[in-house]
């Protein structure tokens, strides 16, 4: 019994500690990619409405 307390311990402050860690890190992932794909997504919407309208040719 006396081994099982003391390795209750460190595995529950790993957990407790993913548990705290996990949350921040996917926030600052989502932050970080997710900005730079807002700026590549937006020039190319911005590039795409200014960009003059061709009509595709009639098919034969």
């Amino acid at each position: 019994m006396i081994p099982f307390l003391g390795l209750a311990g460190p595995v529950a402050g790993c957990i407790g500690g993913a548990l705290i860690v996990a949350p921040v890190a996917a926030l600052a992932g989502t932050i970080v990619v997710g900005g730079g794909a807002l700026v590549v997504l937006g020039i190319q919407y911005f590039n795409t409405i200014n960009s003059p309208f061709v009509a595709p040719a009639p098919a034969a």
